[in-house]
């Protein structure tokens, strides 16, 4: 399950704020007491692959992946 959220430009100021480095995308993870706060897409990205089993199976796919 996820929540897709987006902030429309004219809340942006108001968010800004609040976010890591003061920057989009974010993701936040809430998983119990193991919940935090993920910035920059391709961290995001990584983080997921490897969570759902889409980062490769080995250290050349994962390169391959990653370029």
């Amino acid at each position: 399950k996820f929540e897709d959220v987006r902030i429309p430009r004219e809340k942006w100021p108001e968010w800004k704020h609040k976010t890591p480095f003061g920057k989009l995308p974010y993701l936040e993870v809430i998983d119990g007491s193991n919940s935090f706060t993920l910035s920059q897409s391709k961290a995001i990205s990584r983080f997921l692959a490897k969570k759902f089993g889409l980062a490769g199976k080995n250290e050349k796919e994962s390169a391959i992946i990653d370029m």
